[in-house]
């Protein structure tokens, strides 16, 4: 990790611009870019929302990542081109055709990402316009990664950023030798509202310098935010266009980690507490929120689903959790049977619940979500 850098831009290789160009009232940032250094396509992967009406940028970005590698992502805030038809589409493959020419790469190298108002036409002119002096604008700074972060927000009241470093301890591929590479994994994210497992109304950018290939990046990816960002609720709502997106550059050197590899596990630890802290910090900052809870279900079923064990949490949620008797409830509107004794709340709360979390505790393997309340 260089310089202390806690976001897109700990680990090496990567750049980071944020701007306004106009979408946002009163000279808001509104623009972000994130690109590998010298502009060159790496592995990538990405996970999208489960909404069958989902956003333009969601329907471009999955057709440019068929191919498993990506140069740079530009991300735009104040209006989420969703609900805007043909143009709206027409509107995203122009802003990845921009920056795809402002940084010498084919537009299908670019990946596009927005946020904010649905159904409202993309004054997509203005993007345009911003490109060019945004890709001037990009740096590897710490300073440049928080632009780039505050270019994303709509409702949050603070921007979001994570890091972790691996130390990929082990023998080699002949056993006779240290693997004494440290990878680090860096991110950005928004998100305040709409929070609802399957993701949120969230966009999330995650780059890592990880010799790793886009399948199993894919993978990685997947399993981090089925643990992570597919936990966690506010208000039920799932949104257009949820994205969360991976670039590994492959600048720490060495062997290609692969699925096999004991460093694939190591990895894995890195992406998983990086999108934990987003997702974490994102119902911590959601819309009026007045409380964080975290529900907990443990216990044996014969076929565990998400489903199943996300049902307490959204029930919790939907009372505002105005009492405790809220979650052991929630559990009782689960598609399982659960003996009433396995439940339990805090001692001593009240109505409205006292402290700022709370645990509920059902049925292994535990399964943990939260969410926030109003």
């Amino acid at each position: 990790m260089r310089g202390g850098a806690v976001s897109v831009t700990a680990p090496s290789g990567f750049l980071a611009a944020g701007a306004a160009c106009g979408i946002k009232p009163e000279g808001q940032p509104d623009l972000a870019l994130v690109a590998t250094s010298g502009h060159r396509p790496v592995a990538a992967a990405g996970v999208f929302t489960t909404n069958k009406v989902a956003a333009a940028p969601v329907l471009l970005s999955r057709r440019h990542l068929a191919n498993g590698t990506a140069a740079s992502v530009v991300l735009n805030s104040g209006n989420a081109n969703a609900a805007t038809g043909s143009e709206g589409r027409a509107a995203s493959l122009a802003s990845a055709e921009a920056v795809g020419a402002a940084t010498g790469v084919d537009a299908t190298e670019v990946l596009v990402c927005s946020t904010g108002l649905i159904g409202v036409p993309l004054a997509v002119e203005r993007i345009l316009a911003a490109v060019d002096g945004l890709v001037a604008e990009l740096d590897s700074t710490q300073e440049a990664a928080a632009r780039a972060a505050d270019a994303i927000l709509t409702t949050d009241t603070a921007r979001k950023e994570a890091t972790a470093t691996v130390d990929l301890a082990g023998r080699g591929k002949a056993g006779s030798r240290k693997d004494g590479r440290v990878i680090t994994v860096g991110a950005m994210a928004k998100g305040a509202a709409m929070l609802s497992p399957a993701h949120a109304t969230m966009l999330a950018v995650l780059t890592t310098d990880a010799p790793v290939g886009s399948s199993l990046l894919g993978s990685l990816l997947a399993d981090a935010v089925h643990g992570s960002f597919d936990r966690i609720t506010t208000d039920g709502a799932r949104s257009t266009n949820d994205t969360v997106l991976v670039l590994a550059n492959g600048d720490a050197g060495g062997d290609e980690i692969t699925a096999c590899s004991p460093q694939a596990a190591r990895l894995a630890e890195a992406f998983d507490d990086v999108c934990r802290s987003l997702a974490e910090q994102m119902v911590a900052d959601a819309e009026g929120a007045t409380k964080l809870v975290r529900v907990t279900v443990r216990g044996r079923v014969p076929t565990p689903t998400r489903s199943w064990a996300h049902a307490p949490s959204r029930r919790a949620n939907s009372s505002s959790v105005r009492g405790t008797d809220a979650i052991p409830t929630g559990v009782a509107f689960s598609p399982s049977s659960v003996p009433a004794e396995s439940t339990s709340t805090p001692r001593g709360s009240t109505s409205p619940m006292a402290g700022s979390r709370c645990v509920a505790t059902a049925w292994p393997p535990p399964t943990t979500l939260q969410h926030s309340t109003r």
